[in-house]
């Protein structure tokens, strides 16, 4: 008998779409990677209005929803919306820098973020999402799911957010 699809993979809400406004950072709920093989975050945006948007990547070693260390990740953005298109896998090898999305350029798109837990550092089991919009963005609205591959897929789903 082989597993349905939610028991391969498993989507959690991270972030709830959000209005992100006037350079404040915004976090995501963290995820114990530890728990995984694998984890995508797949992040929506609506137009990024008046500025950038910074994302980066937060190792921790609780589920805090706030702080951590960056780490790099491995990124794909998609075209617009309603196009089947997509970018380059790009890698941020200095979590610190993250990837910078732009008004205008970036707007309607979604963004991938790869993450293998095995590169996560000792003791940092949980990961979350920055979401850090510039000084004068506004009402930019975000959203994000993380997609986990559990290491030891299971009948009844596994949490992630413990």
């Amino acid at each position: 008998m082989s597993l349905l699809l939610e028991q391969k993979l498993r989507a959690v809400t991270v972030k709830a779409p959000i209005a992100i406004a006037n350079g404040t950072a915004v976090y995501s709920s963290p995820i114990n990677a530890g728990k995984c093989s694998q984890v995508e975050f797949v992040i929506s945006f609506g137009a990024i209005v008046g500025d950038t948007m910074v994302i980066t990547v937060l190792e921790q070693t609780t589920a805090t929803v706030s702080g951590g260390t960056a780490v790099p990740f491995r990124y794909r953005l998609s075209a617009a919306a309603g196009t089947d298109t997509w970018g380059a896998v790009t890698v941020v090898s200095t979590g610190a820098t993250g990837v910078t999305l732009t008004n205008s350029t970036n707007d309607n798109m979604t963004l991938v973020i790869d993450i293998n837990p095995a590169e996560l550092d000792d003791g940092y089991p949980y990961i979350g999402i920055c979401f850090d919009g510039g000084a004068s963005t506004s009402a930019t609205v975000v959203g994000a799911i993380a997609l986990c591959e559990p290491k030891y897929p299971e009948k009844t789903p596994l949490t992630l957010h413990t």
